[in-house]
């Protein structure tokens, strides 16, 4: 036989299974992800929601790969059933400790937004006062208050509704 005339063998190899690294994985994500929601309901509580900004790209991306993730194991029932007893505790106390914060969270950010929203109305309302007895001069130059056409100025008033 010549060796240039033979077929190369062709060797597969196995890939670890992948419950064993993706599971771990999914425990890493999610109390990571946590930890980012408890911050950021600290920083809400403590009335720094500006500060919310600074958590925002870890949380998304956190939240993707969480998702992604999920979707993993989704697509995989099997993994569940292959986890030895310690790991599918550990995952389900995770899981249920990130159910919890993710409540909280929520309940804190709708806090903040009602807040604000108020603070809003707040001084939409102040501006509306303010502008309902207009001032303006006569063509003798006395000022003069009143509801008539072109004596109102609007005041200018910049909003911002991201949190």
């Amino acid at each position: 036989m010549h060796p240039e005339l033979t077929t190369p063998q062709v060797q597969t190899v196995e890939k670890p299974a992948p419950s064993r690294s993706r599971i771990p994985e999914l425990l890493q994500i999610t109390s990571r992800l946590i930890k980012v929601l408890e911050d950021e309901i600290g920083l809400l509580r403590s009335m720094k929601p500006t500060d919310v900004q600074d958590l925002q790209q870890e949380k998304i991306v956190l939240a993707a790969a969480y998702q992604a993730a999920m979707e993993d194991l989704h697509n995989n029932p099997t993994w569940l059933t292959q986890l030895p007893p310690q790991q599918r505790r550990e995952l389900r106390q995770i899981s249920e400790q990130f159910q919890k914060v993710l409540n909280e969270n929520a309940r804190a950010l709708r806090a903040a937004r009602d807040v604000t929203e108020g603070l809003l109305q707040h001084i939409m309302q102040e501006v509306k006062s303010n502008n309902s007895n207009p001032t303006a001069y006569s063509a003798q130059g006395k000022m003069m208050t009143g509801s008539y056409a072109g004596a109102s100025v609007p005041k200018p008033v910049t909003l911002d509704r991201s949190l």
